[in-house]
């Protein structure tokens, strides 16, 4: 028998199981370079191609970086659905390659999958003053960085501490600049706030200011800034 009269006699013995074929417009999808601190998006389109309706019973991904969902449950003989994929790069670096699985009623091996790819560069810091180099995290607070995000640090505390080296990113009042807005501290408590300005957070823009972090704040720097913080949080 020919290869041809095979695959029509699997086509065939395939609708007539009532398990439509499925496909996506294409399997990989290359973003790039992403700047590490911008969450992208990628869209499939699957298509039934099949005589019955296709049921997505569920969507899985290969990495918590990579969310995605479906535009529809349920796809009509004929019709499409769009699978959304959402990659958030924050705290990687390089080359990165996930994917997507997608499990049906229809497709022959009850799974497919699509695949993102994309290279994780450093962030991209809007706002920044023309020439301004391209640093992130603990290179803030360092070298001839340390000018600016650093040493004004000195001998300072609380409100006045914070317009030296934290206004220059989350703003003047705590409104949120280059980095995000902290008047939104009121869902943390004050040792939360001290460990984060101590430590930095998942955030890679934000750097750790302790000393022990090679940064130039005192313990009980941090802790006037955390109390700062808080007191807005209670006024707001």
């Amino acid at each position: 028998m020919c290869r041809s009269a095979v695959l029509l006699l699997a086509a065939l013995a395939l609708a007539a199981s009532g398990r439509p074929p499925v496909r996506l417009d294409e399997v990989v999808k290359d973003l790039g370079e992403v700047p590490s601190n911008r969450r992208v998006e990628a869209r499939w389109t699957l298509h039934n191609d099949g005589p019955a309706p296709l049921e997505i019973a569920s969507i899985s991904t290969s990495c918590a970086c990579l969310s995605a969902r479906a535009s529809v449950t349920r796809v009509q003989p004929g019709g499409e659905a769009t699978i959304v994929g959402t990659f958030d790069p924050v705290g990687l670096v390089g080359e990165k390659r996930e994917s997507i699985s997608i499990r049906t009623d229809g497709a022959s091996r009850g799974e497919i999958f699509a695949v993102l790819r994309a290279r994780v560069v450093p962030p991209v810091l809007e706002g920044l003053p023309a020439g301004h180099p391209a640093t992130s995290g603990q290179n803030y607070l360092m070298g001839s960085c340390g000018t600016c995000h650093a040493a004004p640090a000195s001998g300072k505390s609380g409100a006045e501490l914070y317009a030296a080296v934290c206004a220059m990113c989350h703003g003047s009042a705590g409104e949120g600049r280059l980095a995000p807005p902290l008047r939104l501290a009121h869902a943390r408590q004050e040792d939360e706030l001290s460990s984060a300005i101590a430590l930095g957070t998942a955030d890679p823009r934000m750097p750790g200011f302790s000393a022990e972090m090679a940064g130039p704040l005192s313990p009980e720097q941090i802790a006037s800034l955390a109390r700062l913080l808080e007191s807005w949080a209670a006024g707001s």
